[in-house]
């Protein structure tokens, strides 16, 4: 049999299983980007040891140089896996297409089939025989130009993977480095361990670049899957990003902090120099947190006037969006917030002028119908008063009675007719409009108001019934408070408005998707003038008034009511 054992061999069979389970663990987790690389350069580690080790055990020419051609697979292949891996986590994993994939092999190809050929011609290795002279036989064999070729390519890559390790270990945040430093010590040490041998720099006749190639891949494999190495490409953090005054904040899918911006960094930050990266969201805001929670995945979302306790009572304009894999996988999200204080500021101070100016409208208008309706009766009663005088200077004290008599006919009408006008002013609008109108003319005036809201975040769930003025009144007059509530309170973005029943028994439901709030026990009419005048309203309907509310979650406000 013209193999023998060696000791040496159970390095390298122990190595080939390390390399061996590396690639079917990375080939589990292989959805996440740069990993396919990971596992296609350990399956080259493991090919690599056992050739190495039967060419070891081999004892004749033939034999040692079958495995040691087989050996040009990782020799050749090894390179382009790492560069593809060191792409991936130096913002340049545009780079790793089809194309230039193919470019990459077309060396390793030839080297490969070339030096199957090598006794014939010798285009990679010439004088090839078997050296008899140290403790075990091995090849002894010098490099002809194609060799040459073939490891400036291989080196290129190595040396230029290095490169960019170095510049991303240097240029990225505390979190990255940790990264790409892991990956560059896994790249450098098999890289100069076989540079060394090629080289003639060595201290055995085995070349232990095999051996170290286990070494490299568990380093490589810690950074993977302890740092996450690429669980989540890395964004490119260019000046402008970092410039940006805009909040920016990427998470990855289990919601922790992998990149911040530092404009975000100044917002979250309590000791200067507190690092972030690394962190729970949560930790850092649990209001962003439930927000995200809350939102469906896979789907980019956007939220206005999310307050957030570390800002001084300002206001931000948050929008998340999802990083999904090229298989349709969500690795984590970017979270987007812009400061719209003085936007809400301005956009309230504009509805202040409208509300102001409809006011003077009106106004104008009660001024033109007071004049129209009541002036000629005040100047009747002005006629009157005249004619009563002019009798009583006569002595016709009877006629001045009934002038008299007739002022205060007069002066009854126009008291009359102002409480109607009043009155009816105020209901008319109720008596022509259904309750669906009314409730739509105070969601207008609250979308307005709001500056943010829109038709779409409105919902109605609205059964339309001929109720008495009064009653809607009362029901008008709840769903206007209660959605004044929502805006100056719960920062919501959707409201949901239903009014049903039968047999007489009716239920009115408002519910928000804001903030929500905890209600005093102590107070349990009411945490606020608003609460009370709407229970109050309830009352009066004959019905009662309750609130469930959940922090982070909604408020939903419930009254119910009967028609008798």
């Amino acid at each position: 049999m013209p193999y023998q054992f060696v000791p040496y061999q159970i390095l390298l069979l122990l190595s080939a299983l390390i390399t061996a389970a590396l690639g079917l663990y990375g080939y589990r987790h292989r959805a996440a980007p740069g990993t396919k690389a990971f596992v296609f350069g350990m399956f080259i580690g493991t090919l690599w040891s056992v050739a190495n080790a039967m060419e070891i055990s081999a004892l004749t020419l033939e034999h040692k140089l079958f495995w040691a051609n087989l050996q040009y697979i990782a020799y050749a292949l090894a390179p382009v896996a790492w560069i593809i891996m060191v792409l991936q986590v130096s913002e340049k994993s545009h780079w790793v297409t089809k194309k230039n994939i193919l470019l990459l092999l077309i060396i390793p190809a030839i080297t490969f089939s070339l030096v199957w050929t090598d006794p014939l011609w010798g285009f990679v290795r010439h004088d090839i025989y078997l050296d008899l002279t140290g403790s075990l036989p091995v090849i002894a064999k010098k490099y002809s130009p194609w060799f040459w070729v073939h490891f400036t390519q291989a080196y290129f890559l190595n040396f230029y993977s290095l490169f960019l390790l170095l510049k991303t270990v240097f240029s990225k945040t505390t979190c990255y480095r940790t990264q790409a430093l892991l990956l560059l010590i896994g790249t450098g040490m098999i890289a100069v361990v076989n540079l060394t041998y090629i080289l003639g720099i060595r201290f055995t006749q085995y070349d232990l670049s095999p051996l170290v190639f286990s070494l490299s891949g568990s380093i490589i494999a810690w950074g993977i899957f302890r740092f996450q190495l690429f669980n989540l490409v890395p964004i490119a953090r260019n000046k402008v990003i970092e410039a940006m005054q805009n909040i920016v904040i990427v998470i990855d899918a289990v919601d922790t902090v992998v990149d911040i911006n530092p404009a975000a960094a100044g917002l979250f930050t309590i000791d200067k120099g507190q690092n972030l990266i690394g962190k729970p969201l949560h930790q850092l805001s649990e209001e962003i947190a439930e927000v995200v929670n809350q939102s469906e995945l896979q789907v980019q979302h956007e939220f206005e006037f999310v307050s957030l306790p570390e800002s001084s009572g300002r206001c931000y304009e948050m929008q998340i969006s999802p990083i999904i894999n090229n298989e349709g996988i969500l690795m984590g999200n970017v979270i987007v917030m812009n400061d719209i204080t003085e936007l809400k500021q301005a956009q309230e101070e504009l509805n202040r002028e409208q509300r102001e100016i409809a006011v003077m409208s009106e106004r104008d208008r009660l001024a033109k119908d007071l004049h129209d309706n009541l002036g000629q009766i005040f100047s009747f009663a002005g006629i009157q008063i005249q004619a009563a005088q002019q009798q009583r200077q006569r002595g016709n004290q009877e006629l001045a009675d009934k002038y008299i008599e007739r002022l205060g006919e007069i002066i009854e009408a126009a008291h009359s007719e102002m409480r109607d006008y009043v009155y009816n002013t105020h209901l008319d609008e109720y008596r022509k409009n259904s309750i669906e109108n009314l409730i739509l003319k105070e969601i207008s005036i609250f979308i307005i108001n709001s500056g943010y809201f829109s038709r779409k975040d409105i919902h109605l769930n609205l059964t339309d019934y001929e109720f008495p003025v009064d009653v809607k009144v009362h029901i008008v007059n709840i769903v206007k408070e209660a959605l004044n509530n929502i805006l100056k309170h719960a920062c919501a973005t959707s409201v949901t408005i239903s009014l049903g029943g039968d047999d007489g028994c009716y239920q009115l439901v408002i519910e928000d998707n804001g903030i929500g709030f905890v209600r005093d026990r102590s107070h349990s009419k009411g945490t606020g003038s608003g609460l009370c005048i709407m229970e109050e309203r309830a009352r009066l309907l004959g019905g009662i008034m309750k609130i469930d509310s959940r922090l982070g979650k909604y408020t939903k406000t419930v009254i119910q009511f009967s028609d008798q």
